[in-house]
């Protein structure tokens, strides 16, 4: 690499000690390191949103919790919620929480959450579901870590969600709250 001699070569030029060396360079190999992840990351979010402007959001195909498989594109004409989260992280829970009211006041205009779980064990997210009476379509693969639909998505967090509109075209993700009421208010 010729970044790594580059550095060896400042090192040695300024006549730095060889702990302060040795952290110097450690500190820039991880410095770079994570530069080059933030930029793979965003890399496929532009790669991600310019396939969905150009053909829509991407299908996802998956069993509810009663076993009944449900596609995403079968709910074209409405603005859906695309949410992934997990029954084992709390702030997935407390922002499927949150997302209650706002389902109950727009899902009569048009508004559907499609929930996606990143769960390996279907007691525990079938339980979740049932305990903080989450109406909306609620779909797993059941398969985590080996999920598609997060690897589909880029899903590096939870929880994270998209907004698609009546089209089914992507249009933002991760809004909650007043500025989730604002887009819906404009796409209803």
């Amino acid at each position: 690499f010729q970044a790594e001699d580059g550095i060896r070569d400042l090192v040695r030029s300024r006549g730095l000690g060889d702990v302060y060396k040795r952290q110097l360079t450690k500190h820039l190999f991880e410095n770079i390191s994570l530069r080059e992840r933030q930029f793979e990351t965003q890399s496929k979010m532009e790669e991600l949103l310019s396939y969905a402007e150009e053909k829509g959001s991407l299908e996802i195909v998956l069993p509810d919790i009663h076993g009944d498989t449900v596609r995403l594109s079968d709910l074209k004409g409405k603005v859906v919620m695309l949410i992934f989260w997990s029954s084992r992280n709390a702030q997935s829970i407390s922002s499927m929480i949150n997302l209650q009211n706002i389902y109950n006041k727009y899902n009569h205009k048009g508004f559907e959450i499609y929930a996606i779980s990143l769960d390996n064990n279907r007691t525990q997210w079938i339980s979740a579901i049932n305990f903080n009476e989450f109406k909306w379509i609620n779909v797993s693969e059941l398969s985590y870590p080996d999920s598609h639909a997060d690897r589909m998505y880029n899903v590096t967090r939870l929880p994270t969600n998209f907004l698609l509109n009546k089209e089914g075209a992507l249009v933002t993700r991760d809004i909650y709250g007043r500025t989730l009421e604002i887009w819906l208010d404009n796409l209803l």
